[in-house]
This record gives structure tokens, C-alpha cells and sequence, in this order.
């Protein structure tokens, strides 16, 4: 058939194709599409890897680039943990179920870990650091994030933080805390790797080590790319600070270490995460959303093609072997736009806030609880002692 074409074309030229001069007017303005796509959807993974036996564990890990990396993983063969907010969700289990069936992986299971609240985070760390042995953990990725849609206020999280920042960077600095025992018990021989997602937004972050939960200055409701950013900016901070406690740990067995740090930027993704700032968070803005979903098609990755880069660090054996606390973009190692990445004073600074937040908003918590076990423990009157009060103080 082809054959047939090509003698027909020969035969009566080029011009015989039906509506040639409309195909002719057009045909530019697709390739240019075309070539628009293939520039935005950035470089492919060309790394492989067996993950059987290997334990792997997500936070973000049921939407977006986080979903994505756990249907390739569980693929892999790897045993898959997956931090979630709540482990009753019936939708959660659904989606357990559908990942086993799709990926042939019965080694997926869920844990309750709710990076808004660092006491869920400490009762996770504190069951996952209680075996001995010490459990299995070969990497840490850290994809789930909160990124507020403009025009909406300041949201504060369970114990106090700005969203962005008690969740973002809070929530996952203590997570890679209280977690990093499991992380250097680790045998020596074995390639244990923490992957943190970045954005393109830390450029444009107003990161106030003063001033972290907008108390002294106003909520940038119309850029929240700001607080969103300065999370993430503080986040590649302490990427250096974890990777140089990796380095400086001396391990019983007198081996090197073998925990290294890496930072992602995928690019700008079409994930349930972008489409709730793009549109706003309403139903307008999702209708012209959908309206120039053909634009936002061609300029932003889908799912896939943003966790490329994730692959590469977790398949590389060159970030196997090499040194950590490294930034990577479409695929290969990049330099950091912002100086504060590096600074080590200021990362210091940075350490010394956090942990106090984190102490002062933890026995905060604790006396909350404490006050009310206490109300619920006290013993309520009964109608007759009610009654017979009423009577005394008549």
C-alpha cells in the first residue's frame, strides 16, 4: 500500500495530495508544536536499575510525581512504604490494591506519618528505629508538598507553622531527623540514597530566618511562590547540613559513609499540585485552566516525564558511588541559583531555629494532650450530685 502511494505521488506530483495547500499553510505551525514539546518535556532517564529487596520509602507518594515514581519502583520489584496522612482512607486502600495488581508487587503497604503534625512524625520514627535489627531502608523520597494557590489566606498547620514551612521544610526535616539512625545503621556495603524535591521557586524565595511564620510581616496572598519557595530554599539548605552528619558519623564498623543527600528539580509538571495553583483552587479558574490545557500541554511535563530526573539519581551508579548534597536538573548535575545553599553560617543559623521550633512546638503539643487526658480522665457529676449542689447553694 505504501508502495502504491509513493508511485501515485511520483506520477502526478506532490500537488495531488488532497488539500495540499492547507496542509502546506499549517504544516509549519505543527512542527513548530512539535518542536515546542520535545524542547519543554526535557532529557529521559537512561539509567536501569533492579530494585528486588530493596526498601523504598515516599512521602508524597499517591499523587503526582510521587505517584509516578512509586508505580516505577513497585515495577522495580521494591518494597514500598508510603507516608501518608491517613491510613484508613478508603480511597488509599483502593489505590494500594490497584498499584499491587498493576505492578505484580505485593510489597506495598502504607504508614501514618502526617507531615502537618511532629507528633504523628515522631510516632512513626519512633515504631519504624524500634527493631533489632535495624529494619531495611535503602532510600528516602521526599516529594509531598503544600503550595497554597494565590489569592488564599495564611494557613497554619497543627502545631503552629505557616503551611508551606511546617509541612514543606519542618515536616520533612524532622522526618530525615529523627529517621537518620535507620539511615546509618545502614551495612556499609549497601547504597542508601536520600532524594529531596526542589522547585525553580527557591530562586525567587524571601527567606526570613526571623520572620518563618509571618508574624511580623504580612502573608503573601497574592505570591505565595514566595513561602513556598523559602521552604523549599530552606530544605536545599539542610541537604548540606544532613550530608556533612552522614560524612562526619563514624560507623562501628569503621566503614565509609554510605548516605548520600540529592536534590531534585523536575521542571515545571502538570500535577494535581500545579493545577490547583493554576486555577486558583476555584471553579473558574479550573474552566480556563481546562480552556488552555492545550497550552499548558505543550510547555509542562506530565507525570512521567518529570520524575526523569528522580530516576536518574535513584539509578545512577555514578550518585552510588560519588559524593551527596548534589543538585541535578533534566537529568545531570546543575548549579545552585541561590548563595544561601552554601552558606555555612547561615545553615547553622537555620539548624539552630529549626530545632527550636521544633522543641518548643513538641512540648507545646505534649501539654495539650496532657490537659486533655486530664479533662477527659476527671470524673463527671452524676444528675442526683447535680441536684443536690443546686440545693446547698439555695
Amino acid at each position: 500500500m505504501p508502495l502504491n502511494y509513493l508511485e501515485y505521488l511520483f506520477d502526478n506530483g506532490i500537488g495531488s495530495i488532497p488539500h495540499y495547500s492547507q496542509i502546506l499553510k499549517w504544516l509549519p505551525y505543527v512542527l513548530l508544536a512539535i518542536a515546542v514539546k520535545l524542547w519543554f518535556r526535557g532529557p529521559k532517564n537512561t539509567w536501569e536499575r533492579d530494585l528486588h529487596g530493596r526498601v523504598i520509602m515516599i512521602t508524597g507518594g499517591t499523587s503526582g510525581i510521587g505517584a509516578a515514581i512509586a508505580r516505577e519502583v513497585a515495577s522495580k520489584g521494591a518494597q514500598l512504604v508510603l507516608l501518608v496522612k491517613d491510613v484508613s482512607d478508603g480511597w488509599l486502600i483502593e489505590y494500594i490494591e490497584d498499584l499491587r495488581a498493576s505492578s505484580g508487587n505485593e510489597l506495598i503497604y502504607a504508614e501514618a506519618c502526617d507531615l502537618s503534625s511532629l507528633h504523628s512524625i515522631r510516632i512513626f520514627a519512633t515504631k519504624w528505629l524500634d527493631n533489632v535489627s535495624p529494619r531495611r531502608l535503602d532510600m528516602l523520597v521526599c516529594c509531598a508538598a503544600i503550595f497554597s494557590p494565590p489569592t488564599r489566606p495564611e494557613k497554619i498547620t497543627l502545631d503552629g507553622f505557616e503551611q508551606h514551612w511546617g509541612v514543606n521544610y519542618i515536616g520533612h526535616y524532622q522526618l530525615l531527623r529523627l529517621l537518620s539512625p535507620a539511615l546509618k545503621s545502614q551495612p556499609a556495603h549497601r547504597d542508601v540514597r536520600v532524594v529531596m524535591a526542589t522547585c525553580a521557586s527557591y530562586a525567587a524565595a524571601e527567606l526570613d530566618l526571623e520572620d518563618t511564620n509571618y508574624e511580623k510581616r504580612k502573608y503573601p496572598e497574592m505570591a505565595p511562590w514566595k513561602a513556598y519557595g523559602a521552604s523549599k530554599l530552606a530544605l536545599m539548605m539542610i541537604c548540606k547540613h544532613l550530608q556533612e552528619k552522614f560524612d562526619k558519623f563514624e560507623r562501628p564498623d569503621k566503614g565509609l559513609n554510605n548516605v548520600r543527600c540529592f536534590l531534585v528539580n523536575p521542571g515545571q509538571v502538570r500535577t494535581p499540585l500545579t493545577r490547583r495553583f493554576t486555577s486558583l483552587g476555584t471553579i473558574w479558574g479550573l474552566l480556563i485552566y481546562l480552556l488552555l490545557y492545550p497550552l499548558w500541554f505543550l510547555v509542562w511535563k506530565d507525570s512521567d516525564r518529570g520524575m526523569q530526573t528522580f530516576l536518574h539519581v535513584m539509578y545512577s551508579p555514578d550518585c552510588g558511588e560519588g559524593k551527596g548534597n548534589r543538585y541535578f536538573r533534566d537529568c545531570s548535575e546543575a548549579k545552585v541559583a541561590r548563595k544561601e545553599v552554601l552558606d555555612d553560617e547561615l545553615i547553622r543559623k537555620l539548624v539552630t531555629l529549626s530545632e527550636k521550633q521544633i522543641s518548643a512546638a513538641e512540648k507545646k503539643a505534649a501539654q495539650a494532650r496532657a490537659n486533655e487526658k486530664t479533662t477527659e480522665s476527671t470524673p463527671k457529676p452524676s444528675n442526683s450530685e447535680v441536684g443536690s449542689n443546686r440545693k446547698k447553694a439555695t
